[in-house]
């Protein structure tokens, strides 16, 4: 998966929107993917988009952040049911999947919350309070600031992975809509 999403952006980047400003955009694991190429891209020397969205992203596949503990029953997504106990089911809420292989699960171009971000684009980063997978964006706005990047960062008390794919009438959805679309206008207005 990831050589295909790396390819499709260098094709789309050398063809169809070649000389446009690309503002990438990714959700959950395709976030992952979306990162991962962009440090192919950047340690390739290749052009990097001219800004990067992340939504509720699943960028660390070791699983090592607090909140899918925390978090382990509050996301109606991922979160364990209440007859399940944390320490039984810890796996299944860190959702490490086989798709990792021998692949240590810290490196970056499998767990792009683990990477170097210097000379990145801004990025825009948003989450749920409550996803299991929350620590997740801490991380990467924390790594990516201290590469040096601007980075946006919203975090949504109350909600839940993906929440403002799924609900989008909520009044949170509609804020990180309009917080994404202000981001994106002022990118394009450069």
């Amino acid at each position: 998966m990831h050589d295909e999403c790396f390819a499709a952006y260098c094709a789309l980047s050398r063809g169809a929107l070649k000389g446009n400003r690309i503002i990438t955009i990714g959700d959950s694991f395709g976030s992952n993917l979306m990162l991962s190429a962009c440090l192919r891209l950047r340690d390739g020397g290749m052009g990097l988009p001219a800004a990067i969205i992340c939504i509720s992203p699943y960028v660390d596949m070791a699983a090592s952040g607090a909140s899918y503990e925390y978090n382990g029953r509050a996301d109606p997504l991922y979160g364990l049911p209440k007859s399940q106990s944390y320490a039984q089911y810890a796996s299944a809420v860190r959702r490490i999947s086989p798709y990792c292989g021998d692949t240590p699960k810290t490196q970056p171009l499998l767990s792009p919350a683990y990477g170097n971000f210097r000379g990145f684009s801004d990025m825009f980063v948003s989450c749920g309070g409550l996803e299991t997978s929350a620590s997740d964006s801490h991380m990467l706005v924390s790594r990516a600031r201290q590469s040096g990047v601007r980075v946006q960062f919203h975090e949504y008390g109350g909600m839940w992975h993906d929440f403002a794919y799924m609900f989008p009438r909520l009044k949170e959805s509609k804020a990180a809509w309009r917080h994404m679309q202000l981001f994106v206008d002022d990118i394009l207005s450069r």
